[in-house]
């Protein structure tokens, strides 16, 4: 018969391993978000959309330029679905269906795809300078 320390102990041990390691395996890089935040900005003021509108998701009409920051974040971070997901305050199944939202978009019409080379080139200028 095992003590009944050892039964309480060794559950609640494992339980804190397992909380510990995920909070290690999600924390942010804390170089990521002044970058996320950088293209936020840059895609915001580029369409004349506000941050704020940006960042409500109940906005309609701020939605296409909201999908298009979160495709050019995937593209010129590297940062993972679920990071730039939590920078949205989203689940990284919606920065995935955006990120194929704009792909399909830009391979569709061509206005679309300037625009997006166009607002790409800014970014990368802009995150070059903040290095």
């Amino acid at each position: 018969m095992k003590p009944f320390l050892e039964t309480l102990t060794r559950p609640a041990f494992a339980l804190t391993t397992v909380a510990s390691y995920r909070r290690a395996a999600t924390a942010p890089d804390l170089r990521l978000r002044p970058r996320l935040q950088l293209i936020r900005r840059t895609a915001a003021a580029f369409c004349g959309v506000s941050a704020a509108e940006l960042r409500d998701p109940r906005t309609a009409h701020a939605k296409w330029v909201r999908q298009a920051c979160m495709s050019l974040q995937r593209e010129l971070t590297r940062g993972s679905t679920p990071e730039i997901g939590r920078f949205w305050g989203l689940d990284h199944t919606s920065v995935l269906h955006a990120c194929r939202i704009i792909a399909d978009a830009a391979q569709t019409h061509p206005q679309v795809a300037r625009d997006l080379a166009t607002l790409r080139t800014r970014c990368q200028t802009r995150l070059e300078q903040m290095e």
